[in-house]
């Protein structure tokens, strides 16, 4: 027990949260590898030209799905972001991609594609360009190849959007206990802090668990019997958003 100034402050246990990010230093010796998904303006061949400003940071100016509105489960979707920097980002935040489904599950594809490329560490996967390491006024094609969970959900959300995950050290383990999200200032937002690129649409009718994994209807089941209603979707936790100044630069 320590007294400081009257007030008794009890050491009850170390706890560590962390960014996991790479130091400045390592981003900028990877940035060469990465120089090749740089462009100096947007394409003007883009298919779906958007602007969503996260924070001030980085503007996502552009998208491309293919296919374009169908995502069946267990097939592959190639998505095409165009993102561009406006400020240095804090070191902490990268990329995600997210697929939710209308009872709020998410499934994730932060680290998919070459301009994610990360290592491992103590922390999880580090990104090895992440947006801080990006230079202003230039604008990164960023490519995904997704493959579509085995969902049982008519609906998918398409979203993206950059997050900084906090960690925390407990006996010598590293759990993440939060995740904050750079806000969406303009543009569609899926209302999560995230941008809404696309629906896809499963082709799996509501309700309907009466298919095994390879689509082939389970004998003795009757098409919609074990429908029931969609839980609400959930939201994720909420504080204040980490290096974000109060500005907005339109």
């Amino acid at each position: 027990m320590k007294h400081h100034g009257g007030t008794s402050v009890a050491l009850l246990g170390a706890l560590v949260f962390a960014c996991a990010s790479p130091p400045a230093s390592d981003a900028e010796k990877a940035a060469p590898e990465f120089q090749k998904f740089a462009l100096s303006a947007v394409p003007t061949d883009v298919k779906t030209p958007t602007f969503v400003d996260f924070g001030g940071k980085v503007h996502l100016v552009g998208w491309e799905v293919s296919p374009g509105g169908v995502a069946a489960p267990g097939s592959t979707i190639s998505l095409k972001l165009y993102w561009a920097s406006v400020k240095k980002a804090p070191p902490c935040y990268r990329l995600y991609t997210h697929l939710t489904g209308p009872d709020g599950t998410v499934h994730e594809f932060n680290d998919v594609g070459s301009l994610r490329a990360s290592d491992d560490t103590e922390t999880g996967k580090v990104p090895r360009f992440p947006p801080s390491a990006w230079t202003p006024g230039t604008v990164y094609v960023d490519e995904q190849t997704l493959t579509v969970p085995r969902v049982e959900v008519p609906v998918l959300t398409l979203s993206v959007g950059l997050s900084c995950p906090q960690y925390e050290l407990n006996d010598g383990k590293t759990e993440k206990v939060a995740e904050f999200k750079l806000p969406v200032l303009s543009g569609v937002s899926d209302g999560k802090e995230g941008a809404l690129v696309s629906r896809l649409m499963t082709g799996v009718r509501r309700g309907d668990k009466s298919k095994d994994k390879d689509g082939r209807r389970r004998p003795g089941q009757r098409p919609g019997a074990d429908r029931r209603p969609d839980a609400p979707a959930g939201r994720g936790p909420m504080g204040r958003v980490p290096g974000l100044e109060r500005e907005n630069p339109q």
